[in-house]
């Protein structure tokens, strides 16, 4: 029913419609659902009668009560009685969510097509009646599945509770039980896209698994674009609420205290009205952006007739982006095996196409994107290297004063002194530090970097043993970036050692943003080189282009560099909260003797474990913790050598150098990557 036009998100008619009498009151009836739950949850959760006067009378009251009960007790509990508690409650709501979002979304396709005249096929109340289980599926299947991957570590903690033997295979199963916790951050992190989910339902006409495919790859595709027509909705649904909060909050109050509660009953629900109504045009957007499909375009089938998931087979957004693509002529002419390949969801099965053919700035801030564990891990194994000559170099500043403790505080201060008194002595120290680091680094640094070209041209991942001999073909090449990489990556090492310092109060903040900054622009300056070297190896590189195109790779630097900071906080989010959760399901029944594998948690990084064999288990749980987060906290590195990738390529088309390939492949990375090519099109083929 698309009609090939892009409508306007409409704000203020889809605002002016939340305030339709079906709407308010099918808010106010769910809202009145939601309550009586809240207070039946309430009465489960605390032990204690019913009290529906109490939730009649003093509700926010209540609302407190419920949230103490909830997130007020340990950890293990607060996760399961919160998933509880938005299981229970998203089925009233979806059920709400996808009438008003049906509802809008024929206001929208009649207005749009002049279609005012012929009634709906589907009606928002057939809508409901006839998907009233996928509806209710929605958020409840998601959680479902978190609380299964979590489960695998409760379910090791029953080994746990048998002495030595099953701590020790607990202690091995760590990095296998912290994947399952990793998806089960992944659905739980991603459940705002709940919000798009009926709509998905209403606009699609299609099944739970569909709407939650759809709903998680456009929060996880377009993040940004998520959070800011969220954001937007969520701020003009707010509006009711804070205007009963500023009437009540006045003095004196204008209406009694038996009053109060209607009043604010009134404003929830013009509130939920309006956000319920603004997900439609939301989830609209949203569609335009990742699928690229027209915001007319809205199912609208005779009841019994074939569902889109029957006609166009599993429905997944990119199969049906495909077909559209291919029915609006979206593929350049000519192409006629990319056609029909994509069209069907499949790679083809011969030949590689690259990702990108021209390079554009955009594409420099969106490199560097996904999480290539192959590269990260070569990265990690530099940055070991490099740290080991940083603290054998730290050891021989230190070795004067003998009798202090080997921190980084002492060693700061050793070095101040030798600055003072030997200063030639500290330099040559210093750039021997540099120099053996850089010749550890060297060839872990070239395979890194080829596998970044190869991620930034091709989006695939180059496996090892491919990318070894390209750091063979190319020794000897970007000494001088290597050299920078050693150094910035000792000095970013430096600043976090001090870092918890500076929190304290002993080391200035000052030295600290100093040594950051140093770093940052080093790696910054050797993922350049590197970069270029990953996209033409043995060819040449050419820094006549990356000269000529200074100007746009410094702002894409600048913008890089936020566009990194804001996704390595997302990472170390995912990534502390899975192994906080993995604790934490072990601890459920794991008995009493848990602690062994609390690193980093409990205000101190080792866990306070008696000597013995819980003392090596811990240290067991140790090295994989490291393993974990150092994996997470070298992914700016695996930015930056994407990002060199990225600007070298863009500064080359600039230049008028770009060739028919952008990189050129040996006999191994193509055999590679089309072996990775065909599993993955056997994979989604199956």
């Amino acid at each position: 029913m698309g009609t090939g036009t892009q409508l306007s998100p409409s704000w203020p008619a889809a605002s002016a419609r939340a305030l339709l009498p079906g709407r308010l009151l099918l808010c106010a009836g769910s809202l009145a659902v939601s309550l009586l739950l809240c207070a039946m949850l309430l009465a489960q959760f605390a032990e204690q009668p019913l009290r529906l006067d109490a939730w009649r009378q003093q509700p926010q009251q209540e609302l407190r009560h419920l949230a103490e009960q909830v997130f007020g007790q340990s950890p293990g509990k607060a996760i399961l009685r919160s998933l509880l508690l938005a299981a229970v409650l998203s089925v009233v709501w979806s059920l709400a969510a996808g009438w008003i979002a049906r509802a809008e979304l024929l206001y929208r396709r009649a207005g749009s097509m002049g279609l005012a005249s012929l009634p709906a096929q589907v009606t928002p109340t057939r809508l409901v009646l006839t998907r009233v289980k996928s509806l209710c599926l929605l958020l409840p299947t998601s959680l479902i599945v978190a609380v299964f991957l979590l489960s695998v570590g409760a379910f090791a903690g029953l080994f746990n509770r048998i002495p030595f033997l099953g701590t020790l295979l607990v202690a091995l199963a760590l990095p296998l039980i912290l994947l399952f916790c990793l998806f089960a951050v992944f659905i739980l992190f991603g459940s705002p896209a709940w919000f798009l989910m009926p709509p998905a339902v209403a606009a699609e006409g299609t099944d739970s698994f569909d709407a939650l495919s759809r709903g998680y790859s456009y929060l996880y595709q377009q993040p940004l674009a998520f959070t800011l027509w969220e954001g937007l909705a969520l701020a003009i649904s707010a509006l009711p609420s804070l205007a009963v909060f500023l009437l009540l909050n006045q003095q004196p109050a204008p209406v009694g205290p038996e009053t109060a509660p209607l009043v604010w009953a009134a404003g929830a629900v013009i509130s939920l009205s309006l956000f319920w109504t603004l997900q439609a045009p939301v989830y609209l957007k949203l569609r335009l952006i990742v699928d690229d499909v027209d915001e007319d375009e809205i199912w609208d089938e005779a009841p019994g007739g074939p569902s889109p998931v029957s006609e166009s087979g599993p429905g997944t957004p990119g199969r049906d982006n495909a077909r559209r693509r291919l029915r609006l002529g979206a593929f350049p002419a000519g192409d006629v095996e990319k056609q029909a390949t994509e069209a069907e969801g499949q790679e083809p099965a011969v030949g590689l196409h690259a990702k990108r053919g021209q390079v554009t700035f955009r594409d420099t801030l969106t490199a560097g994107q996904g999480f290539d564990s192959v590269q990260q891990m070569v990265l990690l194994a530099g940055v070991v290297w490099v740290g080991l000559v940083l603290v054998a170099g730290a050891w021989i500043v230190l070795r004067p004063g003998i009798g202090r403790a080997l921190d980084p505080e002492a060693i700061r201060e050793s070095a101040r002194a030798l600055a003072a008194q030997e200063p030639a002595k500290l330099a040559g120290l210093l750039v021997g530090v540099v120099v053996i680091g850089a010749a550890g680094l060297a060839g872990l640094a070239r395979m890194a970097a080829r596998m970044a070209a190869v991620k930034v041209c091709y989006g695939q991942t180059l496996p090892l043993v491919a990318a070894a001999p390209f750091a063979r073909r190319t020794r000897g090449r970007a000494i001088l970036s290597t050299v920078f990489l050693a150094a910035g990556l000792q000095l970013l090492l430096a600043a976090g050692a001090l870092a918890p310092f500076a929190v304290s109060g002993d080391v200035p903040w000052a030295e600290v943003v100093v040594l950051t900054a140093s770093g940052i622009v080093l790696v910054s300056l050797a993922a350049l080189g590197l970069g270029a070297l990953g996209v033409e190896g043995d060819q040449g590189v050419s820094t006549g282009a990356l000269a000529g195109n200074a100007v746009e790779t410094l702002a894409s630097a600048v913008a890089s560099f936020v566009s990194c900071c804001v996704r390595f906080a997302l990472l170390l989010a995912f990534t502390w909260t899975a192994w906080f959760l993995m604790c934490e399901s072990i601890a459920w029944s794991g008995g009493e003797n848990v602690r062994w594998l609390r690193w980093g948690l409990d205000g101190r990084l080792a866990p306070e474990v008696e000597g013995g064999f819980y003392w090596l288990m811990s240290r067991v749980a140790g090295f994989w913790f490291l393993l974990w987060f150092g994996l997470a906290l070298v992914y700016p590195a695996a930015f930056a050598l994407r990002w060199g990738a990225a600007c070298y390529l863009l500064a080359r088309y600039r230049a008028g150098q770009a060739p028919t390939e952008p990189l050129v492949l040996s006999d191994e990375e193509r055999s590679a990557l089309r072996a990775r090519q065909e599993a993955s099109r056997r994979r989604r083929s199956g």
